[in-house]
């Protein structure tokens, strides 16, 4: 009786495979690596989308209830950047290259002053609006009781920041900042950053 043929790959075969698949392996994982960041920034991007519409609504409220009071006491005919994220609380300025201060309220949780109000307000709107937002981080610019802009990122540390504008979108791979940089523009408590990063106009009033 005859044995029968045991059928395989030879071992060059196999060596010739495996050089293959490593080829194949070493052009495809720089592709899927920016693809990957490219999906995470374009995520990012979608809730900077979402904060500026929740922030919007928020505003837009505004409109109606400060009609009826003089100039000097409107608070979102002027400029106003509200900012949030887990760390630091609802924080807010009333220009672009202020400190951004903590909002303050009383022991029963009213709000200090109109610009606390405001700011609390907004961040209560866009946190209960927007999905997971009140665990990542945002932060939006008002001039004239409109959002001229956002940015928002899932962490203080992460580079993959999501920016919109009425106009544009603009993704953080332009630059390798972190959420925390682009805030500040790499100089702690400013943020003037935020209208050259979000690309957007100067407020109609900063007083």
């Amino acid at each position: 009786m005859k044995g029968k043929k045991i059928k395989g790959f030879t071992l060059t075969e196999m060596i010739v495979v495996i050089a293959i698949i490593g080829i194949l392996a070493a052009i495809l994982a720089p592709t899927m690596s920016t693809y990957y960041r490219k999906s995470r920034i374009k995520d990012a991007n979608a809730n900077a989308k979402m904060v500026f519409n929740a922030a919007q609504t928020a505003a837009q409220t505004y409109i109606s209830s400060e009609r009826v009071l003089k100039d000097t006491d409107k608070i979102l005919n002027k400029t106003l950047v509200v900012s949030y994220d887990p760390a630091n609380g609802v924080r807010w300025s009333n220009s672009l290259n202020g400190a951004l201060a903590p909002v303050i309220v009383d022991s029963e949780g009213n709000a200090a002053t109109a610009y606390d109000k405001a700011a609390n307000d907004i961040a209560s709107v866009v946190n209960r609006t927007v999905s997971d937002a009140e665990e990542g981080c945002w932060t939006v610019y008002i001039s004239n009781y409109i959002v001229q802009g956002s940015v928002a990122a899932d962490s203080l540390s992460t580079n993959r920041v999501g920016c919109y504008t009425a106009n544009k979108y603009m993704a953080s791979d332009a630059t390798d900042k972190t959420y925390a940089e682009w805030l500040t523009g790499g100089v702690e408590g400013e943020v003037d950053s935020l209208a050259e990063v979000c690309n957007i106009y100067e407020p109609l009033s900063t007083t």
